[in-house]
Parts: C-alpha cells; structure tokens; sequence
C-alpha cells in the first residue's frame, strides 16, 4: 500500500469547487438527518465527526461522493477511504473500490466521480423498448452492467444487455481499463505470493435499519 497522504484544507477546497463545477452539491447537515430518520439508519460502527458529502442526480440516479473530510474538524478521518456510489430508489447498485488517500487522492476521486456523473447523464435507453435501462450487478465483485428486463416489450422476448463502459469517452476508458489492470496485476501478485487479495468490499460493513418497537 502506497503512503498515506492525508488532504488538507486546501486540497478540500480545490475538491469542493471541481465538484460543484461539476454540478454536484454538498448534502446538508438536515438532509442527512432526516434521510437517517426515516429510513431508521443504524450505522455499522461509532463514527466521529460529521463526514462531508456531495451528491449528483440525473435520469433518476444519483451519485454520491463521500470524502473523508470532517468539516468541524477541518481535517481528514485517519482511518477511512473516500467512495463514489450511485442509488437509485434507496439502493446502491454500485459502489467504487475505496480511494485512499495518497498521492494522488484528490484527483482520483475527481476522476472517479466524473465517471459515475458520465455514467448517469448517459444512461442508456434499452434499443427495444426505449426504457431506461438498470444498473446490474455481474459475476465478479465490483462486475455491473446495463440490463433491461421489460423481455414483454422486447421483440426479440429476450433481456437487453450493454457494457457498463457503453459509450465511455475513449479518455475515461482508459482510466478505468488501466484502473482494471492495475488490480488484476495486484491480485495476481498476491495469489503468486500465496497470499489473499484484500477485498475491501467485503470488509466495508454496510448501514443497516434499525429495529422498531
């Protein structure tokens, strides 16, 4: 694992303003109450400070940027990673692998948030039946695709399916498939050395809802 470079306020400020160029906005402190409240979150461990957030909808997704940062505070979480999710009815049929913060921080979660902005500007119609189509999860852990199950309205009565990468911008492509191999080179590596592959995803303990009386 590279060196921890923890953003300071200037960097949190640099990430705030390409974020709202972009046209993502800061979730509120009264926002992220009432979203707790009523869907009576629980949250996974004790969590100090309040975390900065940014969110983005479009065509009826939204994606979320969580940044480490404690506005309070003015400083980083020690121990935590950056994600980039994007939801859709109160699920989150995708989520990044963590960012962490190293060298490069800022700009890889700039990246990675311009990519799942992309991703819900241009979410794709299904070529049969013109509905939007949904965000699936594949055979691998972070796999997703395109898919379109309205099989009724389909001539060819068959589900639609089309890339996560449908249409990406030959510049992002790159990004991501060198992303992708940087991973795969990690794992291979790790399973040479006879040593597991951390998997994040898996550690990452998620919200839950809280018992009612």
């Amino acid at each position: 694992m590279p060196q921890q470079v923890l953003p300071d306020e200037d960097d949190f400020a640099f990430l705030k303003k390409e974020l709202e160029k972009l046209g993502f906005r800061e979730i509120t402190g009264v926002e992220f109450y009432n979203q707790f409240k009523r869907l009576k979150l629980k949250a996974p461990r004790r969590r100090l400070g309040k975390e900065v957030g940014f969110m983005f909808y479009a065509n009826g997704l939204t994606v979320f940027v969580w940044t480490t940062w404690l506005r309070k505070e003015k400083r980083a979480r020690k121990e935590d990673a950056a994600w980039v999710l994007i939801t859709e009815g109160g699920e989150a049929p995708y989520f990044s692998h963590p960012i962490h913060r190293t060298k490069n921080f800022i700009r890889n979660l700039l990246c990675q948030a311009w990519i799942a902005r992309w991703r819900i500007l241009h979410r794709p119609l299904c070529p049969e039946c013109s509905q939007f189509m949904q965000i699936v999860r594949g055979k691998g852990v972070k796999s997703r695709y395109w898919s379109c199950l309205n099989i009724g309205e389909h001539e060819s009565k068959r589900p639609v399916r089309l890339s996560w990468d449908h249409g990406l911008p030959p510049k992002a492509k790159k990004y991501v498939d060198d992303l992708r191999k940087k991973r795969a080179a990690f794992r291979a590596k790790q399973r040479k050395a006879g040593k597991p592959a951390p998997q994040k995803i898996f550690e990452r303990k998620p919200w839950k809802k809280s018992k009612t009386g």
